[in-house]
């Protein structure tokens, strides 16, 4: 129960403790006034109901000292009182007296900490950073309904073409960015510290029941279920997992947006967890499960490989790290991936090479084409002039997995040729199907040759006008990276242009920008946010992590890409920086130096 002077538990103002009204000197003391939203006040009378209610807020506090110190009956006549609170309302601001206050406070009237008062710069932080989401909100709220178009809602499924109207309009892709930063920094400063440090660290959890979505196929049980959703006993038959158990992954996942709730137990999708729908039936997957993902966006793939081969490796890297040998030897062969998959004699593509990973190997091959719709549609076509050589210019997609990027460029450029190269264990089995459905014509008439050619060995295409690389360079360090681009090196003409399609990291800090570069200077988002947008562009620090486990690699800064091509034998001419939210394609452009 709340005592004198308070309003109940969570009130508006606490009581003043004993002594703080006794004397004189306590009068002007300063005392802890906390406010709140919604502590019953008309939304009118609060003087944090909107932002720029400073005016009124600063008065009110001196109002609310008044009626801490100077309680009714403490003096005996109007007069007195009267005096008295004009004596309070003046010391709360530091005047002589209360005609020395003005009406509205500036820069040189506000409190400040060191006069005895509340140091507000934690929510002036939090004002700012609302602004930053309700003015991005509203532009992008004005570019959608000059189209008549709507933002994708939460609750409903994915719609692909929806999605690509809405992002596509000029300012929508940049505004977003801007309101997730600003989000994600605004629940990091008055979410309660030891709440954020523990939870962050459970987020692991998260990524597991993910994996248990994923491979117990409830997206596709509920593909067709519509808004009412299934309950877990129906969604757990297919896999067999007991139900509580599915029920209780479900439950952290839809609180976390994945899924829908929608009564007890019974659950449907969204827009996050359509994504993992494959949109095939049950039963053949079931009867073959390495078959899963061939023909999908590939997101599904893509979570599966993350939780599985991507979770079990960032699971040891405490203990690589840490390990005197391990930790600083860049060997690829003894990486956080191997103590995680101790049976495995080499690298993680070893791995997906061996006879009986071939579910693994079609996965990763598949989540490799579900990059590509994390990006807009035509973003490899950006920032560079494809056709400058020519109409029928030559491009090398090395190690080009399926040929996703390829595929994009030959449906924009008729006249494009294309020689898509990877391991021969992946050009012969899923390439060779991808093309097979998505652009049969290209490879009958010898537009598109798949080839296959291992990059550390010497290039066999002498005459290509650009070599294509794209998300190569960060899965190694920097010794095989070189090895690599000198092979290229040595095989280019000179006019080859060498496109390097990667994440190029910002520090979380401000940074000189590499002016001298055409492109490179990016403009700095508006303050409060981190100079690297936070949380907006964290999926790369992610994958920076996710490589040195992994793969050894390492996702770089433009500086260190340009040093590296360099010894390579590459000089920087410009540099594309995709749009926000786009995974890989920041694209650096060197020629032979």
């Amino acid at each position: 129960m709340g005592g004198a002077g308070s309003m109940g538990r969570g009130g508006f103002i606490r009581s003043p403790t004993q002594g703080e009204v006794s004397n004189s000197s306590t009068m002007r003391r300063p005392l802890d006034v906390s406010f709140r939203r919604n502590s019953g006040m008309a939304a009118g009378l609060n003087p944090l109901a909107g932002h720029g209610n400073h005016r009124y807020e600063w008065k009110l506090l001196a109002l609310i000292r008044v009626f801490l110190i100077v309680p009714l009956g403490q003096y005996h006549d109007d007069h007195r009182r009267c005096e008295a609170l004009k004596d309070v309302l003046a010391s709360s601001f530091n005047f002589e007296t209360l005609a020395d206050m003005p009406d509205t406070p500036n820069a040189t009237t506000l409190p400040t900490h060191n006069a005895g008062t509340r140091n507000r710069a934690g929510i002036e932080a939090l004002y700012k950073l609302s602004d930053i989401i309700a003015d991005n909100v509203k532009k992008i709220d004005t570019t959608l309904t000059e189209k008549g178009l709507d933002f994708p809602a939460l609750d409903s499924p994915f719609n692909p073409g929806l999605e690509q109207e809405s992002y596509g309009l000029p300012g929508v892709l940049d505004g977003a960015a801007i309101i997730a930063a600003a989000a994600a920094q605004l629940r990091a400063t008055v979410y309660p510290a030891p709440m954020t440090l523990v939870n962050t660290a459970l987020l692991h959890n998260v990524s597991a029941a993910l994996s248990i979505a994923a491979e117990t196929h409830v997206a596709e049980s509920l593909s067709s279920a519509g808004a009412q959703g299934l309950h877990v006993k129906e969604l757990a038959k297919p896999s067999g997992i007991d139900p509580d158990k599915l029920s209780r992954v479900l439950r952290l996942l839809a609180t976390y947006n994945f899924f829908r709730e929608v009564a007890p137990d019974v659950f449907a999708h969204n827009r996050l967890s359509s994504l993992l729908d494959t949109r095939k039936p049950i039963q053949a997957i079931l009867e073959k499960p390495e078959k899963k993902h061939d023909g999908t966006l590939g997101l599904a793939a893509a979570v599966g490989q993350l939780t599985d081969e991507g979770m079990k490796s960032t699971s040891y890297l405490t203990e690589t790290v840490l390990d005197p040998v391990s930790g600083h030897a860049n060997d690829i062969t003894d990486l956080a991936f191997n103590r995680a998959f101790p049976d495995v004699k080499g690298t993680v593509w070893n791995f997906y090479d061996m006879e009986e990973q071939q579910y693994r190997r079609n996965r990763f091959a598949m989540t490799m084409e579900g990059s590509k719709h994390m990006s807009p549609a035509e973003a490899i076509v950006e920032g560079v002039d494809w056709t400058a050589p020519g109409p029928d210019a030559l491009v090398v997609d090395v190690g080009g997995g399926v040929g996703a990027q390829s595929l994009t460029l030959s449906n924009k450029f008729q006249r494009l040729r294309f020689i898509v190269q990877d391991r021969e264990q992946l050009i012969t089995t899923d390439t060779k199907t991808f093309w097979q459905d998505a652009n049969p014509d290209a490879l009958k008439d010898g537009r598109v040759v798949l080839q296959a050619h291992d990059f550390f060995g010497p290039q066999p295409v002498k005459n290509a006008d650009f070599f294509l690389i794209r998300m190569i360079l960060h899965d190694y360090p920097d010794q095989d990276c070189l090895k690599i681009l000198r092979n290229l090196r040595t095989a280019a003409k000179p006019s080859t242009q060498l496109i390097v399609v990667d994440n190029i990291m910002s520090y979380a800090c401000d940074e000189p920008a590499a002016n001298e570069i055409p492109g490179a200077a990016i403009t700095p988002p508006p303050a409060p946010l981190l100079p690297n947008l936070g949380q907006a562009n964290s999926t790369a620090y992610l994958m920076d992590v996710l490589m040195m486990a992994l793969t050894g690699g390492t996702e770089r800064t433009l500086t260190q890409v340009r040093t590296l091509l360099a010894e390579a034998g590459w000089k920087v001419t410009r540099v594309h920086h995709g749009a926000p939210f786009v995974l890989s394609h920041q694209k650096v452009i060197a020629v032979p130096a």
